[in-house]
């Protein structure tokens, strides 16, 4: 039975906008959600243990080493919290935005409300969200943003919304989704403006397929992805268990103490961001057959898994290895692609692809 269309209407996504959903995104269910307080919470913190150290110093002329590292360690983090994180994570939504359009994504698409779900329907993929329990509504001036857990966003920008389609998405979002769920944060500008659809240039398709990796393949790949993420960890991890170390071993006649604290903590992180995650994962990849489609065009490369979709131009791919049953493409994000031999009818082919339009990137 088909669903009874309340509203449609066309939107699309500026740069800027763009920005400001990652922004949005990244303060309420992402890594920047609690920031003020936690950089005021290590501001307080590392002045407190500079206040103190200062009176040692003037007061007995003695400085305590474990307090000032202490102290020195709260107030890089909370300038790395306040401060850096946001702006790495504002170049990453530029990126991530640049690269889209350059591989030929376009961003225009027509949305259409329904009692039940919201659906935007775009050139290259369409995207549907059940107005349940799974999914998430955020409201501020700049923008409306519906996001599942896998995920998946459709994002509705003041710019291209009237009073009466944000009243009626308010009205929707409110009457379908428990409160736990809905996140009024301000209340939307509509500023009316009609988008029309993005002339983008003419894309060709070079080659495509839908790989279904097979559980060795799968294993292999969690394994790939698990290491990357904890090697950008490391050197975080390496210095907490640094500054452990020292607080609880400074002062005794013997370095074992300090060795032990600084293995021990670098273990218990090892321990949980990469082994529990890896094998959570190897167990969720054993119930569920994971499959990617993949598209090569002139432009660039775009990948589907699930409800995750990724679109990169020929210049963000950094390098194409040979590994043998497989070919791997490493991005310049960090992440990779890996094309099993067996998916392709024409190995040569893919490989002139590769020399015509990667080698030739500009």
């Amino acid at each position: 039975m088909e669903e009874h269309v309340l509203y449609e209407f066309p939107v699309d996504l500026t740069r800027e906008e763009y920005m400001a959903y990652h922004d949005l995104s990244a303060r309420t269910v992402g890594p920047l959600r609690g920031l003020k307080g936690r950089t005021v919470l290590s501001l307080v913190l590392a002045g407190l243990m500079l206040a103190l150290l200062g009176f040692q110093w003037f007061r007995y002329a003695y400085l305590d080493l474990p307090m000032a590292v202490l102290g020195v360690g709260l107030l890089v983090l909370a300038v790395y919290t306040g401060v850096v994180t946001p702006r790495r994570l504002r170049r990453q939504a530029v990126q991530q935005y640049d690269d889209a359009v350059a591989a030929g994504h376009c961003y225009y698409g027509m949305v259409t409300l329904t009692a039940d779900s919201i659906t935007k329907e775009g050139a290259q993929i369409t995207a549907t969200l059940p107005l349940d329990a799974t999914t998430l509504f955020i409201e501020n001036e700049q923008m409306m943003v519906f996001v599942n857990r896998r995920g998946r966003s459709i994002v509705l920008p003041a710019r291209c919304m009237t009073a009466v389609h944000a009243a009626a998405v308010r009205q929707v979002a409110h009457r379908r989704l428990p409160p736990m769920n809905r996140r009024f944060l301000a209340r939307l500008q509509p500023q009316e403006q009609v988008p029309t659809p993005t002339e983008a240039a003419p894309t060709v398709t070079l080659m495509e397929g839908r790989i279904t990796y097979t559980e060795q393949e799968m294993i292999s790949l969690i394994r790939g992805r698990t290491l990357a993420m904890f090697s950008t960890r490391l050197p975080s991890f390496g210095g907490i268990s640094l500054v452990a170390g020292i607080l609880y071993g400074w002062g005794m006649e013997s370095p074992v103490t300090a060795i032990v604290v600084f293995a021990g903590c670098l273990g218990l992180l090892t321990l949980f961001t990469l082994v529990l995650p890896y094998f959570r994962s190897v167990r969720a990849a054993r119930m569920v057959q994971v499959s990617t489609s993949y598209t090569i065009t002139d432009r660039g490369i775009r990948l589907q898994e699930g409800s995750h979709e990724l679109s990169l131009p020929w210049s963000a791919v950094r390098h194409v290895y040979d590994r043998g049953d497989y070919a791997e493409m490493l991005f310049r994000h960090g992440g990779s692609f890996r094309l099993p031999k067996r998916e392709l009818a024409d190995v040569a082919a893919f490989e002139a692809i590769l020399q015509q339009y990667w080698h030739n990137k500009e």
